[in-house]
């Protein structure tokens, strides 16, 4: 699922985004239109051991990218409010293999009422960029 923003939207625009097999990390960074840093989101209801991964733009902010989304992460035991930079790449991680899977329909569903309910993702925690080598 990728949610686009742009300086001339009021608010972000969801589409399903396939990622080729093979040229992923190329894809997600043109989703992104840049290097992706990972946006922990949180377990699916739907499978064990998959994980919601979100991908952003490592310079969203730096880049003037518009805000997509508000974000609430966990910092010291607190909920805080986080934007989202720029575009975000929501996909399935497995967990036990590290592997970037496609969601479910299910997944899909869950995610966009998530957002549809009040504009935010359970996001826990951002990681280290992924560059191209």
């Amino acid at each position: 699922v990728l949610f686009t923003v742009a300086h001339d939207q009021p608010k972000p625009v969801m589409s399903l985004y396939e990622l080729p097999e093979g040229e992923k990390l190329k894809a997600m960074q043109a989703a992104v239109r840049g290097n992706i840093e990972h946006v922990h989101i949180g377990p699916s209801a739907h499978r064990k051991f998959v994980m919601y991964d979100g991908w952003v733009n490592e310079d969203g902010l730096s880049l003037e990218l518009p805000v997509g989304l508000q974000v609430r992460r966990v910092v010291d035991g607190e909920y805080v409010m986080q934007p989202v930079f720029g575009s975000l790449l929501i996909t399935g991680g497995e967990s036990l293999s590290g592997e970037t899977v496609p969601l479910t329909v299910e997944e899909v569903r869950d995610i966009v009422l998530f957002t549809m309910r009040d504009g935010l993702l359970p996001i826990v925690s951002i990681t280290a960029e992924h560059k191209d080598a």
